[in-house]
């Protein structure tokens, strides 16, 4: 049988029985997760693009027109008188063995022709204008080398020889150029160019046993005077002609020395 369970007195509470609180449920705690420090991400340095030089054209330079030089009066020399040149023009070049007629061009002025020969016989010379006889240039006995005076017009030259021989003839302005001032002197025939002449006395030696003659003549061919004609030594004073240029055809042997006033020169080819 049931057992009756003890009733409470009215108005009696029942003791509470302190019921059980719960656990407490933990709460997971929840940490807040400190915030990754947002790294901002660095710019990337923008490099500028360093701009290309910019290569000014250089102008052109403009050239200052160069001013043209004045020349100084060039003083006269005072030197020995420069040997006749050898790159003049020549109007006539040849060569031969024994007789032969030399045929060339006739010149309107004057000009000289310069021969040499080899052999032991006689060497003649002479000049022709057409058929018409000129001068004996030259007429020697055994090797020979000079310079003589041909006219204008000649056209043609006889040579008479027994050996070889060679014969230059060139225009009278590329003769020896003398001024008068300088000792000038020579050997056997020559024709020298007399500048800047205005008449004088001269004093003409010679040394030889065979004729010595000086004759002047102008560029154009005027024969102007016979200064000196004589067989032998000489010594003398002669008077030029009054004209500037002058030519003076020398004919020699030996050595000749020309003196121009007291100034002494020496004439020779």
């Amino acid at each position: 049988m049931a057992t009756p369970s003890p009733s409470l007195a009215a108005g009696v509470s029942s003791p509470q029985v302190p019921t059980a609180e719960p656990a407490p449920t933990s709460e997971p705690t929840t940490v807040e997760a400190t915030p990754e420090p947002t790294v901002e991400p660095t710019p990337e340095p923008t490099v500028e693009p360093t701009p290309e030089p910019t290569v000014e054209p250089t102008p052109e330079p403009t050239e200052e027109p160069t001013p043209e030089p004045t020349e100084e009066p060039t003083p006269e020399p005072t030197e020995e008188p420069t040997p006749e040149p050898t790159a003049v023009s020549a109007i006539l070049k040849t060569s031969g063995r024994g007789d032969k007629i030399v045929r060339f061009e006739a010149q309107d002025a004057p000009t000289y022709a310069r021969i040499t020969g080899k052999g032991g016989g006689n060497l003649a010379v002479i000049t022709y204008t057409g058929s018409e006889y000129g001068d004996l240039l030259v007429n020697e006995i055994g090797s020979y080398s000079g310079s003589t005076y041909v006219a204008a017009g000649v056209n043609r030259l006889k040579v008479t020889s027994s050996g070889s021989w060679t014969i230059e003839i060139r225009p009278i302005t590329a003769a020896r150029l003398w001024d008068g001032l300088d000792r000038l002197d020579g050997k056997g025939d020559s024709v020298v160019l007399l500048t800047d002449a205005a008449g004088g006395i001269t004093t003409v030696k010679n040394k030889s046993r065979s004729n010595f003659a000086v004759i002047a003549y102008s560029p154009e061919g005027e024969y102007l005077d016979l200064l000196v004609n004589e067989i032998g030594s000489y010594s003398g004073e002669v008077l030029l002609p009054d004209a500037d240029p002058i030519v003076l055809s020398i004919h020699a042997v030996g050595r000749h020395l020309v003196h121009v006033g007291s100034r002494a020169v020496d004439a020779g080819g």
